[in-house]
């Protein structure tokens, strides 16, 4: 099913993400469950995903991938906001990362030589 874009709390939603990424490396879903409808948003091409619901015209989130949080999350709006933002500051975490590690062949001999450079001066 797809996400009714009018609805003012997927706008807030969009309006978060295209701080970060932009809109068009996200996918939106809506399923059906035994506890009524959820959100998934998900971040293409990796597939991380937020899966989030609305109860009591509240937004709780359910589940997130990749996650960093160390803390517990209560049902309040801005903890929804604090999961969603964190959730797009994990994803840049491993961008960073994954740029960091992932280096050229010409980059990584000249590491190595410098590296061997040090072992013999020690």
């Amino acid at each position: 099913m797809k996400i009714d874009s009018n609805n003012n709390d997927i706008i807030n939603i969009k309006k978060i993400l295209s701080e970060y990424y932009g809109l068009g490396r996200f996918e939106f879903k809506k399923y059906l469950t035994f506890s009524g409808f959820e959100y998934k948003i998900i971040f293409q091409p990796h597939y991380y995903y937020f899966i989030f619901s609305k109860k009591n015209n509240k937004l709780f989130c359910k589940s997130l991938f990749p996650n960093w949080l160390n803390k517990k999350s209560d049902d309040s709006q801005d903890t929804f906001n604090e999961n969603l933002i964190a959730w797009l500051k994990g994803i840049k975490k491993i961008q960073i990362r994954k740029n960091i590690i992932n280096v050229s062949i010409k980059e990584g001999s000249e590491k190595r030589k410098q590296f061997d450079e040090i072992v013999k001066k020690l």
